[in-house]
């Protein structure tokens, strides 16, 4: 791997300070302002696996909080069994079932009981990755007015559909009702992980579905700045006047998050993250599950049901989990046909997913570049997650950091990393006080860039860039472009319009467009000013200011608009950036959008 850019002094074009300066109170005074005694929650949200915890502040520590049938973990499992069966157990007939009991449900009602939907939230119908899961999901995937998917149940006779957010705020409900439950107290907020590589549209979801589960408040942090906080708070005593550095890299059953973290003392700054979300440790299941089929088709009088690939899905996931331990396992699989014998070797499987392990060390190498951190800078490598449990990932990684100290939660305490990081924000939110969170802080970043539309050359204008620490703010200022070509009747009067995208790259297709919003044209040679200010919870409020007119829009309030074409599109016309702002601002181009309606 090539030797990646060596750190650049603080204070760089990514606008932070120096860590050894204490932070500025604004982003503490950011924070929600909930009622005195109100007690927040740390959720790690899995794809496959929810965990609850709480920070204790007699023992000074995070504890997880155990379900009702008291266990750390509780599967990602929603079922809508028939509703007579539902009585017959005592429930109402409309309640689903949620975690190990609608687990069981599975083979029986396969068109009504829904796992890892976790990586379907906040995606458009048309995305690749709804088409990917639609492939090994024994229910039907589809599309609602707004082309976002939805998942279909067959309940009671009938078909329902269920946004995957919705099927979120089930399976939070009962977490918060477990937790009100074994706190014997309220919960009004929650600190839930998600993967770095969420959009803010699937941020956005994940707080609706917290907030129809009866959260206040939700703050969304990443699965590796959370597991760098765990860490944070397990090592051994570190010199005070000395920032570490740490990598942290968490693999999960749908997707890849990494981060470079600064800590000093308890303050955690995420100088940069990178994820692949819709890649995972299950895309070793679908391996191994093709490699079963193929092994299937050999013998005669094999034909597959859509159950008997459901047995083989689940089938594969426990023998990858054997082989991270093992080197090899002798499993049987009952198929409706007859059982399914097989003994599978840790080689073979490294041998099938040779190319899954090359594809994890690529936030790697993105991350660091980002964080212009040069490899001998890295204290400590932090794995999580259950995928960290391979044994040839974590040889490839050691390989990459060779002398440098390697952090396995899942050697250590493999239930701890990502929801203890989550627990101790949870204590910080709640207003807890304790010696060694009294100073606790975590400073976290933007995961995409934010710009507007040039439409000069239709490319994307970055004005707050990807790995901004937040909170963030930029001002713009704007001039207005007549119409290339003369109306041909007398127009209505016309407006300023411009369009915001979130994403990485100068093309607008492949960028997610989050808001559109216009203003009336502004006196001949006056200017419109644009600012954008995205606070700790990722919520972005923008400005548009013209003449004595100003529209405040806060952009990421769910439901997110629907982009309809209106009249005044027709009449709206472009943009040019001239000038920078408070923090950045680029020059020259054209931009235009969409109209918001009031």
């Amino acid at each position: 791997m090539p030797a990646p850019t060596p750190p650049a002094e603080r204070g760089d074009e990514r606008g932070r300070e120096p860590m050894a300066v204490s932070p500025e109170p604004s982003i503490r005074s950011r924070s929600p302002s909930l009622p005195p005694g109100s007690h927040y929650i740390g959720i790690d949200l899995g794809t496959t696996l929810l965990r609850l915890c709480a920070y204790h502040p007699d023992l000074q520590t995070v504890r997880f909080v155990p379900n009702e049938r008291d266990k750390r973990k509780t599967p990602c499992f929603v079922a809508f069994p028939d509703d007579i069966e539902l009585v017959e157990s005592g429930r109402k007939a409309c309640d689903p079932v949620v975690g190990e009991e609608a687990q069981r449900w599975l083979f029986k009602y396969p068109k009504a009981t829904v796992f890892s939907w976790a990586q379907l939230v906040g995606l458009k119908f048309d995305d690749e990755r709804v088409a990917f899961y639609q492939r090994y999901a024994p229910y039907r995937l589809v599309k609602d007015k707004y082309a976002r998917v939805c998942v279909e149940i067959e309940h009671d006779g009938r078909q329902k559909h269920y946004r995957p957010e919705d099927l979120t705020a089930i399976l939070l409900t009962y977490a918060r009702q477990n937790a009100e439950q074994a706190l014997r107290h309220p919960i009004t907020g929650s600190v839930i992980t998600v993967p770095a590589g969420y959009t803010l549209l699937q941020r956005d979801a994940t707080k609706e579905a917290a907030r129809q589960a009866g959260f206040q408040h939700a703050r969304l942090i990443s699965n590796a700045a959370a597991a760098a906080i765990a860490f944070g708070f397990d090592r051994p005593a570190h010199p005070t006047s000395v920032t570490e550095y740490v990598l942290s890299f968490n693999l999960g059953a749908a997707h890849i998050d990494c981060a470079v973290v600064g800590i000093d003392e308890e303050v955690f700054e995420v100088l940069a993250s990178a994820g692949d979300v819709g890649f995972g440790a299950a895309d070793v299941d679908v391996r191994l599950l093709m490699h079963f089929v193929q092994d299937l088709s050999k013998q005669s009088n094999r034909k597959l049901t859509s159950l008997d690939l459901l047995s083989l899905r689940f089938g594969a996931e426990k023998i990858k989990t054997a082989l991270s331990t093992a080197d090899s396992i002798s499993h049987t699989i009952h198929l409706s046909s007859g059982a399914y014998a097989m003994t599978m070797t840790r080689e073979l499987l490294e041998t099938l997913c040779a190319d899954f392990f090359d594809r994890c060390l690529g936030p790697i190498q993105q991350v660091l570049v980002e964080a212009k951190m040069d490899i001998s800078k890295i204290s400590n490598v932090v794995l999580s997650g259950g995928g960290s449990h391979f044994p040839k990932l974590r040889d490839r990684i050691s390989s990459l950091f060779p002398g440098n100290h390697i952090y396995d939660f899942a050697l250590i305490d493999k239930h701890k990393a990502v929801g203890y990081g989550a627990g101790v924000e949870s204590a910080l939110l709640s207003g807890m006080r304790s010696p060694n969170i009294t100073n606790y802080l975590l400073i976290d970043s933007l995961s995409f860039s934010l710009g507007i539309l040039d439409t000069t050359t239709n490319t994307i204008k970055t004005l707050l860039k990807r790995n901004t620490a937040l909170p963030a703010q930029t001002t713009v200022t704007l001039r207005p472009m007549p119409p290339t070509t003369p109306p041909t009747s007398t127009p209505p009067a016309p407006i300023a319009v411009v369009k915001l995208y979130e994403g990485d790259t100068t093309d607008p297709k492949t960028c997610h467009l989050l808001a559109t919003l216009s203003t009336p044209l502004p006196t001949q040679d006056k200017h419109i000013t644009l600012s954008i200010d995205v606070d700790v919870d990722r919520t972005v409020l923008v400005t548009l200011v013209s003449d004595e007119t100003e529209k405040n829009v806060r952009v990421t309030d769910y439901p997110m608009p629907v982009f309809d074409v209106s009249e005044d599109w027709e009449r709206g016309v472009g943009v040019t950036v001239v000038g920078a702002g408070e923090r950045k601002g680029q020059t020259g181009g054209e931009v235009e959008g969409m109209e918001i309606q009031d």
